[in-house]
């Protein structure tokens, strides 16, 4: 007889031992044996259950990525990864878009460093396993640069104070010469260079702040001098104070009726002055033709001190030669040594770099006629005179009128006169030769005045061609490059209907080659005379103004830096 406790005992085992089957025998969810244990899809894999991969397919890929910091605003960086390159233009997140299989090696490096900054890798390389790679760090730092320059015009006990953004002190003792603040500054930040000096001295930065580029900073220009007050002068002294341009010129007032002396006035017209005093012989009493040096502190005029005193002179009212004086009018000498009497010099000026003054002179022993004024210069010591002339010519066609010296120093700008007109040239100063730029005999016309170089190194010189009877007159400015291209006319000048003299003349350009000063002629409504001033204006003629008084007449000007 069956005992029925057995039936239920069997019972239980059987569901027990089918339930144990259907889960594999698996201490867990994922545990297996063989691949039998796993679920449809899946593989037994070391013990576990796993998705199953066709033999094709490979391992998982997953991307690589991170993040730049330290990146200024406006740079880039390039970042290569498995032959991949990534431009990233700003700091934050990064990822390329090539993914690595798992098991893979990886490898991210700086490609193209960014312009003024040092980057490095953190975490950039390793194995890929199963999943992306989010933490590789691109560090990013600015470079840092240097800032120097120049200090010039320091004398005997005299010393400045730089710093640089408010700090990093130098103080600098005479004679000045170049100085590198300790301080590098970082790409992309401000620097500001300034000057503290102890009054008289006064000194100038220029070229003093910018934004750090990728490069160091070399060209800092710190210009000292010792403050000429003029108000302190006696009236009419050859005193001409160093706080700003200032327009020279010769003149004779209207309250003369025969010496020509030195005035002074300023670009923006809030100062006109006589700095010599009147005189009634010519040229004995006669002071004209000024010019000051780029460091202020010299000034060259036409003096006719050196004629006999009872010497009636030959009745020129502009007769005389070069004499240097200090700024204050004091320490006034004789630069150069030709014959006072047999000779006349003019139109001094200096050089941009100060090394040099330049003049006109002709004297009674010239080869060919006293009308014919040579090109000179000189250096302010006296030494080393040269008289330029275009060694291509052997008669009085080698003579160079006119000149005016580049503002690199190397070339002079000059005409020659020949009898159909003139040629605008250029005198190597390195080597003596000269080379035409333009013949204005071309085209029957003429070229009056100098020419002058405007701040893009183009010339700038007065067309002037007589009419016909079919055709008008031609008077105007034009500009032309260097090298004889690219003429352009600049502006038209009026004639003076009375005696067909021109308007406008004797332009002289600012010391930064953008403005203009010249002589401006009008007639006197009431006598029919002319009277001359001095007016400023841009190279186009645009936002002209009178910054002188009138005179009687006006010779010629400077524009002094």
């Amino acid at each position: 007889m069956k005992q029925p406790w057995r039936s239920v005992l069997l019972g239980a085992s059987t569901v027990l031992l089918l339930a144990a089957s259907a889960c594999g025998d698996k201490p867990g969810a994922n545990a297996c044996k063989t691949p039998a244990d796993c679920g449809a899809g899946d593989t037994c894999e070391a013990g576990r259950c796993v998705p199953e991969t066709s033999p094709d397919a490979g391992p998982t890929a997953h991307g690589v990525g991170g993040a730049v910091t330290g990146l200024l605003a406006g740079s880039q960086v390039v970042l290569a990864s498995g032959g991949e390159l990534l431009t990233v233009t700003a700091a934050g997140p990064f990822t390329f878009s090539q993914q690595v299989a798992g098991g893979a090696s990886y490898a991210v490096t700086v490609h193209t460093q960014p312009e003024g900054h040092v980057c490095g890798v953190e975490r950039g390389t390793g194995t890929m396993g199963g999943a992306a790679v989010t933490d590789v760090a691109v560090h990013c730092a600015a470079q840092t640069y240097a800032v120097s320059g120049t200090v010039t015009g320091l004398e005997g006990t005299d010393s400045v104070v730089l710093e640089n953004n408010a700090g990093d002190a130098l103080t600098i003792t005479a004679p000045g010469g170049a100085f590198t603040f300790a301080t590098p500054v970082p790409f992309g930040a401000r620097y500001t260079v300034t000057a503290r000096a102890q009054a008289p001295l006064v000194c100038d930065v220029t070229e003093g702040t910018g934004t750090m580029a990728a490069h160091a900073v070399t060209g800092v220009q710190v210009s000292c001098r010792t403050v000429i007050d003029c108000a302190q002068a006696p009236a009419k002294s050859l005193c001409v104070p160093n706080d700003g341009e200032a327009l020279l010129y010769g003149a004779v007032h209207l309250g003369s009726e025969t010496t020509l002396q030195l005035f002074r006035a300023s670009p923006e017209g809030s100062v006109d002055v006589q700095l010599t005093p009147d005189g009634d012989r010519i040229p004995v009493d006669v002071n004209s033709f000024g010019a000051r040096s780029p460091d202020r502190r010299t000034v060259a005029f036409v003096s006719g001190r050196d004629w006999p005193s009872d010497s009636e002179g030959g009745g020129s009212p502009s007769r005389g030669v070069i004499y240097l004086a200090d700024a204050d009018g004091g320490n006034a000498r004789r630069l150069t040594q030709a014959p006072a009497v047999t000779c006349r010099e003019n139109m001094p000026r200096f050089s941009h770099d100060g090394q040099w003054v330049y003049f006109w002179r002709s004297c009674d022993s010239d080869p060919v006629a006293s009308s014919f004024e040579f090109l000179f210069r000189i250096r302010p010591d006296g030494s080393d005179e040269l008289r330029i002339v275009d060694t291509r010519e052997a008669d009085f066609r080698s003579i160079i009128l006119w000149g005016t010296p580049s503002r690199d120093g190397r070339t002079v700008y000059g005409l020659k006169s020949k009898l159909a007109g003139d040629v605008l040239v250029a005198y190597d100063l390195e080597t003596g030769t000269t080379r035409d730029i333009f013949d204005s005999t071309t085209e029957g016309a003429s070229i009056w005045g100098h020419p002058v170089e405007l701040d893009n190194g183009d010339l700038l010189f007065m067309y002037r061609k007589e009419g016909s009877e079919t055709q008008p007159s031609i008077t105007r400015l034009e500009r032309m490059s260097p090298e004889g291209i690219d003429r352009q006319p600049v502006r038209d000048l009026d004639l003076d209907p009375e005696d067909v003299s021109i308007v406008d003349i004797y332009f002289q350009v600012s010391p930064d080659g953008k403005r203009l000063a010249y002589v401006h002629h009008i007639r006197d409504e009431e006598t029919g005379e002319k009277r001359a001033s001095v007016w400023v204006s841009n190279v186009d003629g645009s936002e002209a103004r009178q910054v002188s008084a009138l005179h009687r007449f006006v010779f010629w000007l400077t524009w002094n830096k």
